[in-house]
């Protein structure tokens, strides 16, 4: 998960867009985003926009890059070694370099703008790619991801050849279990797991476990004042980002 307007927009039930003018007799005019059968039956797991004003959707049945008219669709192909890996879109980033990096369930893809392409990016030591589960960028521009059943991991590009990931702080406690990822901009990295926790990666290397829940983590962002915010399935929490104390936020109508 990105930023907390990204969380609450995919929290919205559906895809629609509407106008409604203070005292406009004209109907709201409604409708959906997208009509194609094959779109509408899927699940949207995440958004991101890059510089051009593309709206990039993850979906359970392949990547939507929309112009605001129309959409092209991006899907796995066995005989193209340019497409996607895995048509399953599990997480989205655009970086601090104009880059789109798609998580899948079978891998990480690097988007190439001129052959309108993908790269995959290759797990040393694996025999597979990833279930790809969270994707962030640190603030010194280090992308990091979580490998499910794994651990975390960061893209190395410091070599003359193509770039290659690498596991980052191995042997963190319940690092199997983590789900979601957030960089802050002072150094820390949040992450989610599925017992409920949230663990703290500070600057210099060192963590920190916070129980909040005990269910499942659904996801979790920043506020601008870069105070977490925790989803659950029923309850959301706000973790002060300098004291790491917890709140639980009241839910509308609960």
């Amino acid at each position: 998960m990105k930023r907390l307007e990204i969380i609450l927009f995919i929290m919205l039930a559906g895809m629609f867009f509407c106008f409604v003018a203070s005292g406009n007799t004209t109907p709201v005019r409604t409708g959906h985003l997208f009509d194609a059968p094959e779109v509408t039956a899927s699940n949207y797991t995440e958004f991101c926009r890059d510089k051009d004003g593309y709206l990039w959707i993850g979906t359970e049945r392949g990547l939507l890059r929309f112009d605001g008219t129309g959409y092209d669709v991006y899907r796995h192909e066995e005989q193209d070694n340019g497409s996607l890996s895995d048509s399953r879109i599990l997480d989205l980033l655009y970086d601090s370099k104009g880059r789109l990096w798609i998580g899948t369930a079978n891998g990480l893809n690097l988007y190439d703008s001129a052959s309108d392409s993908f790269q995959l990016i290759k797990i040393p030591g694996k025999d597979f790619n990833g279930y790809i589960i969270g994707l962030d960028e640190q603030v010194d521009g280090t992308i990091t991801f979580i490998l499910s059943g794994v651990g975390l991991y960061v893209i190395d590009e410091s070599g003359n050849k193509d770039m290659k990931a690498v596991r980052y702080i191995p042997n963190l406690n319940q690092e199997k279990e983590f789900n979601s990822i957030q960089c802050s901009k002072d150094g820390k990295i949040y992450v989610g797991d599925h017992l409920g926790a949230v663990h703290v990666i500070f600057p210099n290397g060192s963590d920190k476990i916070i129980p909040v829940g005990n269910s499942y983590i659904n996801g979790i962002g920043l506020e601008e004042n870069g105070n977490l915010i925790v989803l659950y399935l029923n309850d959301i929490y706000r973790i002060d980002s300098k004291t790491l104390n917890i709140d639980k936020l009241q839910i509308w109508g609960g």
